[in-house]
């Protein structure tokens, strides 16, 4: 791991802290990319500013406001990156809530060069597996999506503050085009490959706080946090242009289509329609109508 770039996000409040940590960064002997940050933004825009990160070490009272950013959101399964704290003192973290997130704590005025090298290969070590574990769980072999037991559970706490604190969310519904002619013409091994393929190209298009899942044979589901109608509407046409570039599989050049479903609740809806199962009937039907006007487009559900 020593000999592995490890990119690291270093948030710290106090600006002579920062520098010393980073200092004993770049002297603890492990090939390491620091980038420093003094504030906790929106969570959302947060998580994307840390994308590609392999680690958060954080100030202990950043921690703090980090993890109260984390429970206005979607993020009550694996964290994006493990996260060491930094604290002044010998202190238990408190993060029952979190019990999937990989973090551990290190006492600021007990930090030795070795002793940092250890914690920081220990808490990825640790992460490694719990992304494992957490795979095998909560998410689909075949593409790697969230699996729909998972899909449903960030659905429904997405709901729960659509009613409680009329936060917008947006589910989309998407189904592949003439994905049976591709089975049968070419065989189930190339299709399953379109598969991954597809769940790679919607990923590339999506936000760090979207989550992607995969309901069964040729449906997915696609959560937008925080998102409206405008934003669906540049995310489905981002995943159109990305499905328009054609794809080599065993030899067959093939072009990936999909026809999508757009449901927005808003919380000023009747109670009966933000319930899970209500919203991805909804988005059923748009992907139907959005087939039924010739598939390769997306329909927002009036």
């Amino acid at each position: 791991m020593a000999t592995e770039k490890i990119n690291i996000i270093l948030a710290v409040f106090d600006e002579i802290e920062s520098k010393w940590l980073e200092s004993c960064l770049y002297a603890c002997g492990l090939n390491l990319s620091i980038k420093t940050t003094n504030k906790i933004s929106a969570f959302d825009e947060q998580l994307e500013s840390m994308k590609g990160s392999d680690l958060l070490l954080i100030s202990g009272l950043m921690f703090k406001r980090f993890m109260a950013e984390a429970e206005q959101t979607y993020i009550r399964h694996q964290a994006p990156f493990p996260i060491l704290v930094v604290e002044d003192e010998a202190k238990r973290i408190e993060y029952s809530k979190y019990p999937s997130w990989t973090v551990d704590t290190i006492t600021k005025n007990l930090i030795t060069l070795p002793l940092l090298n250890h914690d920081i290969r220990s808490v990825l070590r640790e992460y490694d597996k719990t992304c494992a574990l957490e795979k095998l769980a909560h998410y689909d072999i075949l593409t790697g999506a969230a699996n729909r037991f998972l899909f449903n559970d960030r659905l429904e706490q997405a709901l729960v503050r659509v009613k409680r604190y009329k936060e917008p969310v947006v589910l989309m519904y998407l189904d592949l085009d003439k994905f049976k002619a591709i089975n049968d013409n070419y065989g189930h091994a190339v299709g399953d490959e379109v598969l991954i393929i597809f769940t790679a190209k919607i990923g590339l298009c999506l936000r760090v706080s979207d989550t992607i899942g995969r309901l069964g044979g040729d449906e997915f589901v696609v959560l937008l946090l925080p998102a409206d109608k405008g934003i669906a509407g540049k995310i489905a046409n981002k995943i159109f242009s990305e499905l328009n570039k054609p794809v080599e599989i065993d030899g067959h050049e093939l072009l990936i289509r999909a026809s999508i479903g757009v449901v927005c609740k808003t919380g000023l809806e009747s109670e009966d329609s933000l319930t899970v199962g209500t919203i991805l009937q909804d988005a059923d039907k748009a992907v139907y109508q959005a087939k039924k006007s010739g598939r390769n487009q997306y329909v927002i559900s009036s």
